[in-house]
């Protein structure tokens, strides 16, 4: 089988045997909480849909995007791939097309759920709020595949460890950043991903903050690129 084929099955299988379904499953929970207020009477205006679907895909996107790499480990298809420099790259890009594909996946299940709800209770969304949302799942995985993929490389980091510390990442990052570095004076804390792509700031990031984000995701990508091609595993 050629490697673009090869490529092109490993990423239907990620993303419509697993995360398809995890997305659509986060994403009917993530209503609850609005259908519920719904039934007692109380209509929520989008902002409110809009707030409880972006915490769960925030969290679930970056969870996601690292399990593909974590879960590859060890199998035959990741031993396939990691004999040659040229299976290496396929691979790099393998995962980078599917974290980009879990974004539109998840940025079209946002927009639907956005004008459903719309059309039903008669309530409009401005563009400005749910815009930047979007651009943020398309971030979100894959800023934090460049991660794993940093310290797997650079640090050896495998399975459970390099799940462990990406968690730390998205969970333990933005609070500690909230409490810390305002006394501390670091600031430049709050313009890095680890606090603008959380679930704590994704409704506040602005048009300069994605373009500190994807400048990091490239340059990371560019670092693991030189990596992935030039060792021998």
């Amino acid at each position: 089988m050629k490697l673009q084929n090869l490529i092109r099955e490993d990423t239907k299988r990620r993303v419509i045997s697993f995360a398809l379904k995890y997305l659509i499953v986060f994403l009917l929970l993530s209503l609850v909480l609005p259908i519920l207020s719904v039934l007692i009477g109380d209509h929520p205006d989008i902002e409110e849909v809009v707030s409880a679907t972006t915490f769960i895909f925030s969290l679930l996107l970056p969870i996601t995007a690292v399990h593909f790499l974590v879960e590859d480990q060890g199998t035959k298809i990741y031993n396939y791939f990691f004999k040659s420099s040229q299976g290496r790259i396929f691979y790099l890009v393998s995962l980078i097309a599917t974290t980009l594909i879990l974004g539109v996946i998840a940025t079209l299940l946002f927009g639907s759920v956005c004008i459903g709800y719309g059309m039903v209770f008669q309530v409009n969304g401005e563009i400005s709020e749910i815009l930047p949302v979007a651009i943020s799942y398309l971030l979100i995985p894959t800023f934090y595949l460049a991660v794993a993929l940093f310290l797997f490389l650079y640090f050896g980091l495998e399975g459970v460890t390099l799940t462990m510390i990406n968690l730390l990442l998205l969970f333990i990052f933005p609070i500690v950043t909230s409490l810390v570095a305002p006394q501390l004076g670091l600031v430049i804390l709050f313009r890095t991903p680890f606090y603008l792509l959380s679930f704590i700031a994704v409704d506040g990031i602005t048009w300069s903050d994605f373009s500190i984000s994807l400048v990091l995701t490239v340059l990371l990508y560019i670092l693991c690129f030189f990596k992935i091609k030039r060792n021998d595993f």
